[in-house]
């Protein structure tokens, strides 16, 4: 009985790994735009192949769809970045909060900005702001750390 449990887990195991491959033409397109990536970790999610690396001292994230298509990156980002709408928007309605981490996503051509805001006496919230400094979202900053799929 343990050999056969013990057979079944090693097929389980199995194909659990091969489920888990990254398709070539997704490999190839990432390597190609990223010869330069580096700690890159690759990453199947439900909908997409998610890959985390980082290239100039900048953490990203890339999400491919099976055929190698682009569909979203986000990489960790200064201050600086920030659209003077975003920062103005951001200074009027948390003027008392820092930012504290700022992460720029692409999807489809569009531009948001992920916000940690930072307060001394006040929770840590995460803000979700359009490039024109539209407020998209806004939660506690442990309700947005907690996993959530994206893709």
């Amino acid at each position: 009985m343990k050999t056969i449990a013990l057979i079944l887990m090693t097929a389980m195991l199995s194909l659990s790994s091969q489920a888990q491959e990254i398709p070539k033409n997704v490999q190839t397109n990432f390597e190609v735009h990223y010869p330069d990536a580096q700690e890159v970790q690759w990453e199947v999610t439900s909908k997409a192949y998610q890959v985390s690396f980082v290239e100039d001292q900048t953490q990203h994230t890339h999400w491919y769809s099976a055929d190698g298509y682009l569909l979203k990156t986000q990489k960790s980002a200064d201050a600086s970045v920030l659209p003077e709408p975003v920062q103005q928007k951001i200074a009027s309605t948390y003027e008392a909060y820092r930012i504290a981490q700022v992460t720029q996503q692409v999807a489809e051509g569009y531009v948001t900005y992920q916000l940690a805001l930072a307060h001394a006496k006040a929770p840590a919230l995460a803000v979700q702001v359009s490039h024109d400094g539209r407020i998209l979202e806004k939660l506690p900053l442990e309700t947005a750390l907690s996993p959530r799929q994206s893709f």
